[in-house]
């Protein structure tokens, strides 16, 4: 009876879900491929890693400069601490429309997708419209290059989105 149960259970998940569990169901023939992940979802998360990384680095430069400011030009240490806070601001804005791409069933895959590029693509202009951004790349005190860094990183993004 047990045994009945579980095979009604495999055959509800296999037609529902269109997924198996275990051996017992046997090769599976028909529906989408279960042993790896659809095409372009390595090199999309290899590019979510790599803006992961590049909002990083481009805070912590942001961060460094701050204290670079504040020894040297103590009244104007908040300019590059606005410039971090700015870019965490930037980065968090694209943070949800790619949880939502990343979640979107199947069905609405293409349209998630592409609401993210156009949202990454907007956010590569901002970034490269942002006159903070620009004055503090451009700053005397230490070399950074934050627009470079996040633009490179999004533009990876906007290539992958799958």
């Amino acid at each position: 009876m047990a045994d009945d149960l579980a095979q009604a259970q495999r055959a509800w998940m296999r037609d529902v879900f269109g997924v198996r569990l275990g051996l017992a169901d046997g090769p599976r023939t028909d529906g989408p491929r279960t042993d790896g992940p659809p095409k372009g979802v390595v090199a999309y998360r290899k590019a979510l890693l790599a803006f992961g990384a590049a909002r990083m680095r481009a805070t912590s430069e942001a961060r460094a400069l701050a204290n670079d400011i504040a020894e040297a030009l103590p009244e104007e240490a908040d300019l590059a601490e606005r410039v971090a806070d700015e870019v965490d601001a930037f980065c968090d804005t694209l943070g949800d429309t790619i949880d939502a791409g990343i979640n979107a069933l199947s069905d609405g895959r293409a349209e998630q997708n592409a609401a993210v590029k156009r949202e990454v693509l907007a956010l590569i202009d901002r970034v490269a419209a942002d006159k903070l951004i620009a004055h503090v790349d451009r700053n005397p005190l230490r070399p950074v290059a934050i627009a470079q860094t996040l633009t490179a990183a999004l533009k990876g993004v906007a290539d992958t989105v799958v």
